[in-house]
């Protein structure tokens, strides 16, 4: 099953839980988007190379609030392109990084007042990167995928009983790079 397949199936399982009558519970889904970086460093046959460069990223997501303070949350993330030309040995070289994943994360909220909110979020990336490098009319492709930690926090405002947005900052636990977000997101309560 793809990972993709696998959230549209939890979504579609916590859409099916029967919605709890209480304040603060509940069901919701939403949408943003906004930019991920990519900044990593390394060497290329002894060469040292420093790529950084980011590109408009999406993330669909759904999740279960428990009360007013906790909440579960999965989500589908596409980073875009991210493309940077680097010179080794003297060659131009035109790098382009494609990242994806799910994720799965708890959520801590803070209401404050009637309409503004905090959050802070932790939980687990399982993400898929394609490599390309091209030069001279030559391309070579690879890729790789793991499971990380991503975490992040921010801040939303509901516009009502079931609206709201919400900007988050995420920082994806990547070991061989740094990886980070900003989205803006539209969500919709189902309670």
């Amino acid at each position: 099953m793809s990972k993709l397949t696998w959230a549209v199936a939890m979504a579609l399982g916590l859409i099916s839980m029967p919605a709890l009558a209480a304040d603060g519970q509940g069901f919701y889904a939403g949408a943003g988007v906004g930019q991920l970086g990519v900044d990593f460093s390394g060497d290329i046959d002894t060469t040292p190379i420093s790529f950084d460069d980011s590109d408009t990223a999406f993330r669909i997501f759904g999740g279960w609030q428990f009360n007013d303070n906790f909440g579960l949350e999965a989500g589908y993330v596409d980073g875009g392109t991210a493309s940077e030309t680097l010179v080794i040995e003297g060659t131009d070289v035109d790098f382009d990084i494609d990242v994806t994943g799910i994720d799965l994360m708890l959520r801590g909220v803070l209401p404050v007042g009637e309409s503004f909110f905090a959050f802070a979020q932790a939980g687990v990336i399982f993400w898929d990167a394609d490599f390309k490098a091209s030069a001279l009319g030559v391309s070579e492709s690879d890729s790789d995928s793991g499971e990380d930690l991503v975490y992040g926090a921010g801040i939303g405002f509901n516009l009502g009983d079931n609206a709201g947005v919400r900007v988050e900052y995420m920082i994806y636990d990547i070991s061989e790079a740094d990886v980070d977000s900003i989205l803006a997101s539209i969500f919709w309560k189902f309670n």
